[in-house]
């Protein structure tokens, strides 16, 4: 059994006590259909409407019927841009066919390959480019924007080296422009702010497993009247975008996490950001040859990412792994593939940075002493590592 104070590659969290509580009675006394008529599923119906409207309200939503639940945020994703995209070439009455896609080049996979499907339909993508912290500048985007751009997708956080995007000034770009905003929330949701009326976004990816909620739930964020696609064709729920039974017992951990995080997020902020600013300069103090990556205040306060010189990220995991210690190099989605990540690859950082990189998140029962844990077996790590290495830092 692994130490959970020791778990750092907590970009997916673990269900926390309240949500799995509020799961329980949907799991064996309320267990009925939201689609039946009888009293059981007219009290899953009402469950569902309460968890429907808790994340409208967090996130600023019109309407609670903006917000379609999903199974996961790689679902969320491919609903949000194959949806659009082919809602638009089968509509009869579009006067031009908008057939061009812009994706920034720090996306999440679920995205990036939704575009790519997307050409067989005659669609092509481009790949908007970012600074050196990953962030994506509106007056790029706004150059880039044509009358053929049917939507851009652009992530609200990187999931690796947390950089967090202007979102309220991209959004106000393709707002200018006439031009469907997505983006990918899913690390961003439940910790910073997030107001898709105030940031003009027509589409929002949420996640449960984020936040401290089940596995299993996501949800879309869908501006009213935005024409959508369904991917799953069936019973029609969802309002007809999201066809199959409901999860009810996840969905309704999701938003009982989603209220949870809200409620104590500006606590969670100022812990977080002491955290940070902690290990940063600590870490700094012991080893050399380090590159702290993405934006140094504009980032997510829970995350860090950095490239130790002279080592290697797999290398790295697996040292602190005899030390109880949980870590990441990459996305846990995709770190079963041994190349480079595209997104730190953006960055234009060097191949010894990308392959040197190593991440970390905090969570709530993260201190001060987990981290001076963290920082002395790193060290050891790093310097062993060193030697060895047939790349020699000067």
């Amino acid at each position: 059994m692994f130490n959970k104070h020791l778990y750092f590659d907590i970009g997916a969290t673990p269900l926390s006590k309240k949500a799995a509580l509020a799961m329980q009675p949907y799991l064996y006394e309320h267990f009925g259909n939201p689609a039946s008529a009888h009293q059981a599923g007219q009290l899953a119906h009402a469950a569902l409407n309460q968890a429907r409207q808790t994340i409208a309200q967090i996130i600023n939503a019109n309407h609670d019927s903006e917000i379609i639940f999903t199974s996961c945020a790689t679902e969320s994703d491919n609903l949000a841009i194959k949806g659009v995209a082919l809602a638009h070439y089968l509509d009869q009455n579009k006067i031009i066919f908008k057939n061009h896609l812009l994706i920034s080049a720090i996306e999440h996979p679920g995205v990036l390959e939704s575009a790519k499907s997307l050409e067989a339909f005659g669609f092509t993508y481009e790949i908007l480019t970012v600074d050196q912290y990953g962030q994506v500048k509106p007056e790029i985007l706004a150059r880039k924007i044509t009358e053929k751009t049917l939507m851009v997708s652009i992530m609200a956080a990187n999931n690796q080296f947390g950089t967090i995007q202007d979102l309220f000034s991209l959004g106000q770009v393709c707002r200018e422009k006439n031009v469907i905003f997505h983006t990918d929330a899913a690390v961003y949701f439940g910790l910073h702010p997030l107001d898709v009326q105030r940031m003009n976004l027509d589409l929002v990816t949420l996640s449960s497993p984020k936040i401290y909620g089940p596995k299993g739930a996501a949800a879309l964020y869908k501006r009213q009247n935005l024409k959508l696609q369904p991917l799953f064709h069936g019973g029609g729920q969802e309002f007809n975008f999201r066809s199959g039974t409901h999860n009810l017992p996840a969905i309704v951990g999701f938003a009982t996490a989603a209220q949870a995080a809200h409620q104590k997020s500006q606590q969670l902020l100022k812990k977080y950001q002491n955290l940070s600013k902690y290990f940063t300069y600590s870490l700094s103090q012991k080893l050399d040859h380090l590159i702290f990556n993405g934006h140094p205040q504009q980032r997510l306060v829970n995350n860090i990412h950095l490239s130790i010189l002279g080592v290697e990220g797999e290398s790295l995991v697996l040292g602190l792994n005899q030390f109880g210690i949980c870590a990441s190099s990459g996305s846990a989605c995709s770190s079963h593939k041994l190349q480079a990540d595209p997104a730190l690859k953006a960055l234009g950082l060097s191949p010894e940075a990308v392959h040197g990189s190593l991440r970390f998140f905090w969570h709530e029962w993260t201190t001060k002493k987990d981290l001076d844990y963290l920082i002395e077996k790193l060290v050891i790590v790093v310097e062993r590592l060193r030697k060895i290495s047939a790349y020699k830092v000067v």
